[in-house]
């Protein structure tokens, strides 16, 4: 949304319960846009392991060598295509 477009509605809704705002707005980083032939890469690797954690995710240590697994053949995969 353009900035100053946020600003007037922001400015609105304030002005609607009785209040004023003062806004200072400071343009960030952009947005992550994934390379979509990376992000089909990391599909195909990830496919290729197993025992990747669940929605009741909990930490576990072991866990890394399951990610040292998925980024390794991230990039054997990547490299052999």
């Amino acid at each position: 949304m353009h900035t100053s477009r946020s600003a007037s509605i922001i400015t609105e809704i304030a002005a609607g319960a009785g209040a004023s705002v003062q806004l200072d707005y400071q343009r960030g980083a952009p947005p992550v846009v994934n390379d979509p032939d990376l992000a089909a890469t990391m599909r195909a690797a990830i496919a290729t392991v197993r025992d990747l954690h669940q929605g009741k995710f909990d930490i576990d240590e072991r866990a890394i060598g399951i990610g040292v697994r998925m980024l390794v053949s991230t990039a054997l995969v990547a490299f052999a295509g």
